[in-house]
């Protein structure tokens, strides 16, 4: 099984635990009394439809690790062993580091804030807590040695196709 797929059924099993913790024991004399009205009650406890909630356990679990969690970046043992099974052959791979020096403050917080943090920034709605975030990133890298400087690595791939 794959890395994605455990972390799908982590995310599964922690949904149905977590929800299950939160309308038995933590909330679940609230709901009883507050919500008895509107729930689907069973004399006086919950009788929750298992079917949907499932689904919708799956669609959470589904969204976190196919949505949320960052992506898979390959190294270069993984990449072999897939294009090796695949069927290709002489097959070549490394990690190659090629970092990227900026040469100011602003050219770096230019890049960073369009390509490397894009999808972070999507996701504050406030313009100057954005600012104030990238600001942040760009006082860090400019302490480092040497600075505004991203330390890329470039998977180089050499095979053959029979």
């Amino acid at each position: 099984m794959t890395h994605r797929f455990y972390l799908f059924l982590v995310a599964l099993i922690s949904f149905g635990l977590l929800d299950g913790l939160w309308l038995g024991v933590l909330m679940g004399g609230f709901y009883r009394t507050q919500l008895s009205l509107i729930g689907r009650m069973s004399g006086d406890k919950l009788a929750p439809l298992w079917g949907p909630a499932l689904f919708v356990y799956v669609l959470l679990a589904f969204g976190i690790v196919g949505l949320v969690l960052p992506r898979n970046y390959a190294d270069a043992s993984s990449t072999r062993r897939r294009l090796e099974g695949a069927g290709f052959r002489d097959v070549e791979t490394n990690i190659q580091p090629s970092p990227v020096a900026f040469p100011d403050a602003d050219a770096f917080t230019a890049f960073v804030s369009t390509v490397v943090l894009r999808p972070v920034l999507s996701q504050i709605r406030d313009e100057g807590s954005r600012k104030s975030f990238v600001d942040r990133i760009t006082d860090l890298s400019s302490a480092d040695s040497p600075a505004f400087e991203l330390d890329y690595q470039r998977l180089n791939i050499r095979a053959r196709k029979p």
